[in-house]
C-alpha cells in the first residue's frame, strides 16, 4: 500500500470509536448522569452510573474548556480562579496546560466538547501510525503492522479510557518513543525519542507515562542485547532529553505535589491500600471479552428486579472495580493470532521480528497489574509511586503487547501458510477461548459468592446475558475469519483492519451523552459561594447539586473543587471550617460540604472567613451571612479581573494593605511599582504606598510557555530535518 493510504485508512480507523458521538453531537462521559446534578428536573438516564466515567465530565471537561479559554486570552492557565479558592491548573498534570495540541486546538472554532472528540480521534491516529512504524522497525510486514497498529487503536483500553482524556492522550506518544528507539536512520530516532518522551509527558497522565518509560526499558534492554549497541547511551540520552524537555511543565507539577494531600511516607499499611488495586485473576475475563464482566451503561429496564444499580457485576465482588481498569480485550483475531505466535516457529528470514518484546512487556504487565513482588519494591523503593492510583492500569502494557503478538502471529502464519490443516487450529481458538469464558462465567457465582448462596450467580446471569449473542456471533466470525487467512482463501493485507473495525464496531464506543448544559447560576463574580451536596456513589448516581468543578464552567467562584492534586494545608482549612473531612469516603480528591454539614452559626462562620458570601443553587433560609463582619473575598479593594496567568486589583481609595482571600502561592509578585504580595494565613496580602489606581499581581509560572516553545520547537525541527527515505521494510515514518 502506498504511505497516504496507509494514512487513510488509519485516519478512518480512529475516527470509527468516535463516530457514533460525532454524528449524534454528543459528548464524552455520562454527561445524562451529571445534567440531573446541575438541572434536578432533567430526565433520567436509562443506563446506569459510571463513576470512572464521570471523571470525563467532572474534571476533563472543565480543565479542557479552562486552558483553551486560557490560550484564547494570550495567558497561561497556571490557576484555575474558580475551585478551591484558586487551584493551580496546569501543576495537576492531568490538565495538560502546556501541551502543544491543547495550545493549537484552542483557537479551533466548536464547543470544548467537540474539541475533546477531536483531539480524541487525533490521538488515537496516531496512536496507531506509532505502533505502525514501530512494528516496521521490528521487520512486522506492511499487512502485520497494520494488524497490530488496529487491535490497539481499537482495543478496549483505548477506547474505555476515552472520557479520561489525559489517558489516551499520554499513551499514543508511547509507540512513537519505541518507534524512536528502534529507528534505522539514528539521527531520527535520536529526535524521535526525545520528542515523544517529551510529548508523552505533556499529554499530562504521570503514572501511564511511568507505564511508557518502562516500555522504553525494555525495549533499550533488547537493542542493547541484540540489534545495535552502539546505541545504547544515544537512547537514555535521548530519554533524558525528552524529561528534560518537559521542564516547564514536569517543574510546576513537581512543585505543586510536594504539597498534596496524597503525599505520603510509604508504610505497609498504605501498601495494603494500594495492593487492593491489582486485577482480580477473574477479571482475566475480559481477554475474551469485556461483557463478561457486565457493563455499567447496561439499559436500566435490562436488570429491573435484580436489586442491583449497576449492570457491572464486577464491582459487587471488588468495590472500585471498572471496565476500563480491566481493559484487556484487543479483538479476538489479534488475541488468537497473539497466541498462535507464542508457539509457531520463527521463519527462515534472519531479519523476521522476535517475540522478545511483545512478551517481556506482556510478562511485565501480568506482574504489575495483577500483583507481585514487583510492586513492592516500586511502592518502597521508587520516589512518588506510594502516591499513584491503581496498579491495575499497568496493564496497559499487557494490551500493548498482546497486539505485537498479534502482529507478528500474522507474519508467522504466512511463512507457515504451507496447505496443511493450521486453517482448522486458527479457527478453533477464538471458538475455544469463548466456551472457556463462558463457563468461567458461569462458575463464577458459586466461586465468588458466600457458601450456598447463588445471589451473584444470578446477577451474573441477569447483567451479562443482553450481551451473549453479540458475543457468540463476534467469536464466530473471527474464527471464519482466522480460517479463511490461514488456507490463503482471503486475501489479509487489505481486508483484516477492515474486519477487526466491524468486529469492534459491536458494542465498542466510548460513553457519551448530550451536551451537558450548566445554567447562569445568577452569582456575582466578586462572590465566593458553597454548593451544598448531599453524597457521593460508586454505584448509582449521587443525589447532589453542581457536582465538584462544573461551577469552573459557570466562571463561578466555588470555595470547594475536585481535583487530582490537592494541597494538604488548604484541605485542613477546609476540615477546620465544616468539622469533618470535606472528602467524601469514595474519593478523597473530592472536596464538597453536604447540607448536614451547613447551617451552622459555627460553620457559616468560618466559611465567611474563607471568603464565602453566597449558598448557590439553596434557599437561604438558615444561612445568614450578614451577621458575620466579613466583606468577602477582598478587604479593602474590589478584584477587577481574575485571569489564569494574573489578577487586577482595584484598591479603595487611600487603602496601604488589601487582603484578597484567594490562595496564595510561593513565587507570586506584583508588576505595580510601590506594591509588594505576601502570604498571610494563606491568603494574599498586598501593601501598597496608597497610590495606584490598580495593582496586577503575576503568577509563578505564567512564562513557562516560553520554554515549552523553545524546547518542542528545536525537538521538533530536529525530527523534521533528519528524516530521509529509507528502504521499503525498514521504517513507515
Amino acid at each position: 500500500m502506498k504511505r497516504w493510504q496507509i494514512f487513510l485508512l488509519l485516519l478512518v480507523v480512529a475516527f470509527l470509536p468516535y463516530s457514533v458521538a460525532i454524528f449524534s453531537g454528543q459528548e464524552l462521559g455520562p454527561t445524562e448522569h451529571i445534567q440531573t446534578m446541575v438541572t434536578p428536573d432533567a430526565p433520567k438516564p436509562d443506563y446506569g452510573w459510571d463513576v470512572l466515567q464521570a471523571d470525563g465530565v467532572l474534571q476533563f471537561l472543565p480543565w479542557r474548556d479552562l486552558v483553551f479559554d486560557s490560550w484564547r486570552h494570550g495567558q497561561a492557565p497556571i490557576l484555575n480562579p474558580y475551585q478551591l479558592a484558586g487551584q493551580p491548573l496546569t501543576a495537576n498534570s492531568q490538565s495538560g496546560g502546556f501541551y502543544l495540541p491543547h495550545m493549537v486546538f484552542a483557537f479551533l472554532p466548536g464547543s470544548t466538547g467537540f474539541k475533546i472528540l477531536l483531539l480524541g480521534i487525533l490521538h488515537l491516529f496516531l496512536a496507531a501510525w506509532g505502533l505502525f512504524a514501530f512494528l516496521r522497525n521490528l521487520k512486522v510486514s506492511e499487512g502485520g503492522a497494520l494488524l497490530g497498529a488496529t487491535a490497539f487503536a481499537l482495543s478496549q483500553f483505548m477506547v474505555a479510557w476515552a472520557p479520561l482524556a489525559s489517558v489516551p492522550t499520554t499513551v499514543a506518544w508511547i509507540p512513537w518513543v519505541l518507534a524512536g528507539i528502534t529507528m534505522p536512520n539514528r539521527r531520527l530516532g535520536f529526535f524521535l525519542t526525545a520528542l515523544a518522551t517529551a510529548m508523552m509527558i505533556y499529554a499530562g497522565h504521570l503514572q501511564f507515562a511511568f507505564y511508557g518509560m518502562f516500555a522504553a526499558f525494555v525495549v533499550w534492554v533488547w537493542t542493547a542485547i541484540s540489534v545495535r549497541k552502539v546505541s545504547v547511551l544515544a537512547t537514555l540520552l535521548a530519554l533524558f532529553v525528552g524529561v528534560a524537555a518537559s521542564a516547564p511543565q514536569l517543574g510546576i507539577v513537581l512543585k505543586n505535589s510536594a504539597t498534596s494531600h496524597r503525599r505520603n511516607t510509604p508504610t505497609e499499611q498504605g501498601y495494603q491500600g494500594y495492593s487492593k488495586g491489582v486485577l482480580a485473576p477473574y477479571e482475566a475475563l475480559s481477554l475474551v471479552n469485556p461483557k463478561l464482566l457486565g457493563d455499567p451503561s447496561i439499559k436500566n429496564s435490562e436488570i429491573e428486579g435484580s436489586g442491583v444499580p449497576n449492570g457491572y457485576w464486577s464491582m459487587f465482588v471488588k468495590p472500585g472495580a471498572n471496565p476500563a481498569e480491566c481493559a484487556l480485550w484487543v479483538t479476538p483475531i489479534a488475541f488468537s493470532l497473539g497466541l498462535f505466535a507464542l508457539f509457531a516457529r520463527r521463519g527462515k528470514d534472519e531479519e523476521s521480528a522476535s517475540v522478545a518484546v511483545p512478551v517481556s512487556l506482556v510478562v511485565l504487565g501480568v506482574l504489575l497489574a495483577f500483583g507481585s513482588p514487583l510492586n513492592q519494591l516500586l511502592f518502597f523503593y521508587f520516589p512518588g509511586w506510594s502516591a499513584t492510583g491503581s496498579p491495575g492500569r499497568a496493564h496497559i502494557l499487557i494490551v500493548l503487547g498482546l497486539c505485537l503478538l498479534g502482529a507478528i502471529g500474522y507474519d508467522r502464519l504466512e511463512a507457515k501458510g504451507d496447505g496443511s490443516k493450521k486453517w482448522l487450529a486458527m479457527g478453533l481458538i477464538p471458538l475455544v477461548l469463548l466456551g472457556l469464558g463462558f463457563n468461567l462465567m458461569n462458575m463464577l457465582g458459586g466461586m465468588l459468592g458466600q457458601p450456598g448462596d447463588d445471589s451473584l450467580g444470578k446477577i451474573i446471569g441477569l447483567t451479562t446475558k443482553p450481551y451473549l449473542p453479540g458475543i457468540a456471533i463476534s467469536a464466530l466470525l473471527s474464527a471464519v475469519v482466522l480460517a479463511l487467512f490461514a488456507s490463503k482463501k482471503l486475501p489479509k493485507m487489505a481486508a483484516l483492519p477492515a474486519v477487526l473495525a466491524a468486529l469492534t464496531l459491536l458494542g465498542q464506543h466510548p460513553l457519551s451523552g448530550k451536551p451537558l448544559e450548566v445554567p447562569n447560576q445568577n452569582i456575582p463574580s466578586q462572590e465566593r459561594t458553597v454548593f451544598a451536596r448531599q453524597n457521593w456513589s460508586l454505584a448509582e448516581t449521587p443525589k447532589a447539586f453542581m457536582p465538584p468543578n462544573l461551577a469552573s464552567l459557570a466562571h463561578v467562584h466555588d470555595l470547594f473543587g475536585y481535583d487530582s492534586i490537592l494541597d494538604g494545608k488548604f484541605v485542613e482549612k477546609l476540615t477546620k471550617a465544616l468539622g469533618v473531612n470535606p472528602a467524601p469516603p469514595e474519593n478523597g480528591n473530592i472536596m464538597s460540604a453536604t447540607r448536614k454539614d451547613l447551617g451552622l452559626t459555627y460553620v457559616d462562620r468560618e466559611l465567611a472567613n474563607l471568603g464565602v458570601t453566597e449558598f448557590g443553587g439553596m434557599s437561604s433560609a438558615g444561612w445568614d451571612m450578614s451577621r458575620h463582619e466579613t466583606p468577602g473575598r477582598i478587604v479593602n479593594g474590589t478584584i477587577e479581573d481574575d485571569g489564569y496567568d494574573h489578577q487586577t486589583i482595584k484598591p479603595a481609595p487611600g487603602a496601604t494593605e488589601i487582603l484578597v482571600r484567594d490562595r496564595y502561592f510561593p513565587g507570586m509578585k506584583t508588576s505595580t511599582p510601590n506594591t509588594t504580595v505576601e502570604d498571610k494565613d494563606g491568603w494574599r496580602l498586598i501593601k501598597t504606598d496608597g497610590q495606584q489606581s490598580t495593582i496586577r499581581i503575576d503568577y509563578s509560572g505564567r512564562t513557562n510557555f516560553i520554554g515549552v516553545i523553545i524546547g518542542i520547537g528545536i525537538l521538533l525541527l530536529g525530527t523534521l530535518l533528519s528524516i530521509r527515505k529509507h528502504e521499503p521494510n525498514a521504517s513507515a515514518t
